[in-house]
């Protein structure tokens, strides 16, 4: 582990080491994807720890605070777990609820004000909630249920953007030989003649997590062939190469969280806005407004925008978590 490694590990855990502590405190829940990746915190602390015993490269006290911290939440942390894998990995039908849920209901379970305020303006709207597995690719996965049920709702039934996207993939010579042969595999598992249902797709766990990993792959294809001066700036701030991002972005199953920069080159590669509801800024503003990829103004929805069969993606910050939000097709 080198030194850049090091110093930016040392970051990463303690940024997750706050989330983790501030979750405890407040009762939130949150994405247990973030619980997988904490895991691997754990274990490369370990590693570090030996590391430092044998070349010191970075500041011991700091990695022995760390553990300190580890430790006291590690108990916690396993009560927690214990409870939440047993269920998601007995029933792999939630990556992408068949149902809705009534938001105005959610509103009553909720104990953060801003969050409760926030289900009461979907409530108000007209909006339900389809929940999505919490299990660290909720963002990705988010984005391909947006984009197959949108597809399944047109009234001129054209071919899904996924697969347009996939097969262009497949013939681009600039792509690498693993992004064009996760593509051809995309383009097979949605093959039209196969007559499947938006949900019968999400809910297939092999064509849901292969979905997952062409859209990681695909935004990191647009962040290498865009490389932003201002995102690689940011990067070597942090003490992160660009490759090793785009590396972490791309290695399932514990890839890194996808943010702002993966949803603006999927917009790219899609040719499609992807708008975006965030739940406390609706708790807070009391009104229906959302922003996309390329455009994170917040722009206030219309009665008229608010049609049947209308998707968004739902963005709940205080669990790192998204969902969808729909107007039910009545």
């Amino acid at each position: 582990m080198s030194s850049v490694t090091s110093a930016h590990f040392k970051r990463e855990i303690e940024y997750n080491l706050s989330i983790m502590e501030k979750t405890f405190s407040e009762g939130r829940e949150i994405d247990q994807g973030f619980f997988k990746i904490f895991q691997e915190d754990i274990t490369q602390l370990a590693a570090l720890q030996t590391k430092e015993k044998i070349e010191p490269a970075v500041s011991t006290p700091v990695i022995k605070e760390l553990n300190d911290r580890l430790q006291k939440n590690t108990l916690k942390l396993q009560e927690i777990v214990k409870g939440i894998f047993k269920p998601i990995e007995a029933n792999n039908t939630a990556l992408v609820a068949s149902s809705l849920l009534n938001a105005g209901e959610i509103a009553l379970t909720q104990s953060n004000e801003i969050l409760k305020a926030g289900f009461e303006v979907l409530n108000q709207n007209g909006l339900q909630v389809r929940k999505v597995a919490p299990d660290g690719h909720c963002q990705l996965r988010s984005i391909a249920a947006k984009i197959l049920i949108d597809n399944q709702r047109q009234k001129k039934k054209s071919k899904s953007k996924l697969l347009t996207l996939a097969e262009a993939a497949v013939k681009n010579e600039t792509y690498t030989a693993e992004t064009k042969e996760i593509a051809k595999k995309v383009v097979a598992g949605l093959n039209p003649k196969k007559n499947q249902s938006a949900l019968e797709i999400l809910q297939n766990q092999e064509l849901s997590d292969l979905l997952v990993q062409f859209l990681r792959l695909i935004a990191v294809e647009g962040l290498r062939k865009n490389k932003s001066e201002t995102f690689t700036q940011m990067l070597e701030r942090d003490g992160i190469p660009f490759e090793q991002y785009c590396k972490d972005m791309t290695s399932m199953p514990l890839a890194k969280f996808g943010g702002q920069p993966e949803i603006m080159e999927l917009e790219k590669a899609l040719k499609t806005p992807l708008q975006f509801l965030d739940l406390s800024i609706l708790g807070k503003g009391k009104q229906l407004s959302a922003s996309t990829g390329t455009n994170e103004t917040m722009k206030v929805l219309t009665k008229e925008e608010l049609t049947p069969g209308k998707t968004f993606i739902l963005y709940n910050p205080t669990g790192l978590h998204y969902d969808l939000a729909e107007i039910p097709v009545v």
